[in-house]
């Protein structure tokens, strides 16, 4: 999509911080710092892929510390994020079964469009879209980008990792 729309992408991740009565402060920072290092060698190994397939694809990396969907959400109103790309396995309740639980909290909290990806889904150009609203604000936004042209509009996605 980044390409087809000449877009940038920000691979993010969030992750609560270890912290506990029983560690000293500084094994928990120690251990935050190196779960931190390893999310961001995690993101780089997905970010070469990327590149590897398309030179010209501006890929940034991010990491936050806290809850998920707090700081996703946070994220994306700061760096004024045009569309949310997530994975999705599934969890408990109708709604969550069908999209997960985080998935659904962050499409009901962002403050941009989330577009929830099943897992070992493949990727092919949507002939049809269906477009569901609850006719707030965002519907004039998104009829706006589906009608006008999406590829005169230079979009920033977040893929959560």
């Amino acid at each position: 999509m980044a390409k087809k729309f000449n877009s940038s992408i920000i691979l993010y991740h969030a992750f609560i911080p270890f912290e506990s009565g029983f560690y000293s402060y500084t094994q928990s920072t120690k251990e935050n710092l190196e779960t931190e290092n390893n999310l961001i060698k995690r993101l780089d190994k997905i970010k070469e892929g990327l590149l590897k397939k398309n030179k010209q694809l501006s890929v940034s990396i991010h990491v936050d510390r806290g809850p998920e969907s707090i700081r996703l959400v946070e994220f994306c109103k700061k760096k004024k994020i045009n569309l949310v790309v997530m994975g999705t396995t599934g969890a408990s309740g109708l709604k969550e079964v069908i999209i997960g639980s985080f998935t659904a909290d962050t499409m009901a909290k962002a403050p941009c469009p989330v577009l929830a990806v099943p897992k070992d889904c493949k990727f092919k150009i949507p002939k049809k879209i269906t477009f569901a609203s609850d006719y707030n604000k965002m519907i004039f936004y998104l009829s706006n980008f589906l009608l006008n042209g999406m590829t005169r509009l230079n979009l920033r996605y977040v893929f959560c990792i």
